[in-house]
């Protein structure tokens, strides 16, 4: 997504702010099955926040090579959210 947003010239950063910093100090912070489970716990929601946010994008988007990039990540993010909730499934036996 870069490289479309440097053609946009739309800003992006590299930080993490926000709800994603307050989630790294959460992590940071465990070890062993906790770590492990809040981990897959919040991949699996960040996962279907994603999947959602590109499903709506889908019928929205009118450039042409966002649209292309939305297409393409997509079934990509849907194929990540599985195994995330597999791995949280068998996570949450431990």
């Amino acid at each position: 997504m870069q490289p479309i947003a440097e053609t946009a010239h739309v800003k992006t950063s590299d930080q993490l702010k926000g709800e994603a910093k307050a989630t790294y100090n959460k992590l940071e912070k465990l070890s062993g099955p906790d770590f492990d489970r809040a981990y897959t716990s919040d991949m699996v929601k960040d996962h279907q926040k994603v999947a959602a946010d590109y499903q709506k994008e889908q019928g929205q988007v009118k450039d042409p090579q966002l649209k292309t990039y939305v297409d393409n990540t997509l079934p990509v993010v849907q194929s990540h959210l599985r195994m995330a909730e597999e791995i949280k499934s068998n996570t949450a036996s431990r």
